[in-house]
């Protein structure tokens, strides 16, 4: 989803001399084409020279549908990269959104909305063709894709100056992005001599990003209120997703709210639905969720036989309260009911 049509000017956002050199330097790896020779999943490293980040970029457009470079922040951007192309076919458009990365892509003009054009007409360019128009996009977990701000847009100059260097050498050497060993990549660092930056090729480790720390919220008095439900022969399916609606103040950068919904399966009838904010961030959204549940169940009235779920993380959210509750919770693939209720709720949405 794209930002609204908006010239944006907050204290934050790049401005147009920050951007300059992104244009001059998409227009070379445009003439370069790295996406002859370059896959997807061909990835080296660049180290952010002040804050030691490193982002991991991925060129895109070997197949002609999509000319980007994305680069991929952290080892949170790495894995989240590796888990979509784990996912292949099934990957889900909130496994994109919540993978933190930079992102220059060649777009149409139609595709640019009023802040991209302009910046373009403020900086004196003009584009004619299709997917030749450059576009700069940042990704955060929770967010809608934004406009890029300061500090990032000297990350991708960075990113894309190394892109122009390695991509030739790839060319001529395309084993020099095959993996040493597991969790090793191929990183370009920086020696900074007085205002100059050396950059020289280090192989480096990334180890998996540690697991979320989730700090479960627990309400006594609810917690009593459940256990005081009567039981009834009835599943419930429930599931988490992000609805495809942006909410946000004017100026200030959107987000995509949550959705617990809760389906009483064996009659077809909707228990809940919430609306959950990733803001301030994800982990404290996903705490809040086990509570949430819990206020949908006893709005129901009754405790039922079984409730399944088909996500990870609310299956580890609801475990807490399985023994204390008599709860029984199952994962399973595939929640029919709930998934048809979903479908409606969607094109309910888009009528509006």
């Amino acid at each position: 989803m794209e930002p609204k049509e908006t010239i944006m000017t907050g204290n934050n956002l790049a401005v147009p001399d920050d951007c300059r050199p992104l244009f001059a330097l998409m227009n070379q790896v445009r003439a370069l084409a790295p996406w002859k020779w370059m896959e997807e999943t061909d990835l080296f490293g660049v180290q952010h020279p002040t804050t030691g980040e490193i982002a991991f970029v991925s060129i895109m457009g070997m197949a002609g549908e999509h000319y980007a470079i994305s680069a991929y922040q952290g080892a949170h951007g790495l894995y989240g990269f590796q888990h979509m192309q784990d996912m292949g076919p099934y990957v889900q458009p909130q496994d994109l959104l919540n993978t933190p990365q930079l992102q220059a892509s060649f777009e149409d003009r139609e595709m640019l909305d009023k802040h991209d054009l302009h910046l373009i007409k403020s900086l004196g360019l003009k584009y004619r063709g299709r997917q030749v128009w450059p576009q700069f996009r940042s990704y955060r977990p929770g967010y809608v894709p934004w406009y890029l701000e300061s500090s990032e847009a000297q990350f991708l100059h960075y990113i894309l100056e190394q892109v122009t260097v390695v991509a030739p050498r790839v060319q001529q050497q395309p084993k020099i992005l095959d993996p040493y060993n597991d969790h090793h990549y191929l990183v370009r660092v920086p020696q900074r001599n007085g205002e100059t930056l050396h950059w020289e090729d280090q192989i480096l480790p990334v180890e998996k990003p540690a697991p979320l720390r989730l700090v479960i919220e627990v309400d006594p008095a609810l917690l009593e209120a459940v256990k005081r439900l009567p039981r009834e022969k009835y599943t419930v399916e429930a599931d988490v997703f992000m609805l495809p609606t942006a909410i946000g103040e004017h100026g200030q950068r959107p987000y995509f709210p949550y959705m617990l919904m809760a389906l009483d399966a064996t009659h077809d009838q909707i228990l809940g639905f919430d609306l959950l904010s990733p803001i301030p961030s994800l982990e404290k959204m996903w705490g809040q969720v086990g509570l949430t549940a819990l206020k949908q169940l006893v709005n129901s009235g009754a405790m039922p036989t079984e409730i399944r779920v088909r996500d990870s993380l609310l299956y580890g959210m609801l475990m807490p309260f399985v023994k204390e509750l008599k709860l029984k919770v199952k994962q399973v693939k595939g929640l029919p009911m709930l998934d048809r209720a979903r479908v409606e709720l969607d094109g309910f949405m888009h009528r509006r």
